[in-house]
């Protein structure tokens, strides 16, 4: 495991160290493209004035119809280019509070399982704003890696402007050094 995880972080900066026990912290900053990988999955949804849910992924409650939603799932697929090895399946579960105008405050949890050696994913957290119409949505994200990138750290920014259009993940990734 810690070949892999050094391995990935040395291939993320395209430099080999090699250091006594007392190392610095890498920074590593990367662009992913994110695509919806499958439909998404709508969890509950509640609508205000004793509205029925419609069952539309973009207008949960109808026109004009505030709400909420508990445990959306949406899959993504992530492709950081020039590093295979982060590239993965982004399982993201939101939880969203809505306006009438289907603006609103959207957190939750993601999992982003890499496909390639070493294995392993970052597992965190993130909260941001989205409108439910257009699929519009920024987010902030955190993460700490498992697995055989153990030790390793995500932070970053995540942006669509439109349902099923590719968004934008600015990120870096932090190897603190030192850390085995």
């Amino acid at each position: 495991m810690k070949l892999h995880r050094s391995l990935l972080a040395a291939g993320c900066v395209g430099l080999l160290y090699v250091t006594p026990a007392a190392a610095q912290a890498v920074f590593t900053e990367l662009i992913a493209s994110e695509t919806f990988a499958a439909s998404p999955v709508e969890g509950v949804v509640n609508c205000r004035g004793q509205v029925m849910p419609t069952g539309n992924f973009y207008a949960p409650c109808g026109l004009g119809v505030p709400g909420t939603i508990r445990g959306r799932q949406i899959f993504y697929l992530e492709t950081v280019a020039g590093h295979p090895e982060l590239n993965g399946l982004n399982t993201v579960i939101a939880n969203i509070n809505f306006d009438e105008n289907a603006d609103g405050r959207m957190w939750g949890t993601f999992e982003w399982t890499l496909l390639q050696p070493p294995g392993g994913s970052f597992a965190g957290t993130f909260a941001g704003t989205v409108n439910l119409t257009s699929g519009a949505l920024q987010v902030k994200l955190i993460g700490h890696g498992q697995g055989d990138v153990e030790g390793l750290q995500v932070k970053g920014d995540d942006v669509h402007t439109l349902y099923l259009q590719p968004g934008v993940v600015t990120f870096r990734v932090l190897n603190p050094g030192g850390k085995n």
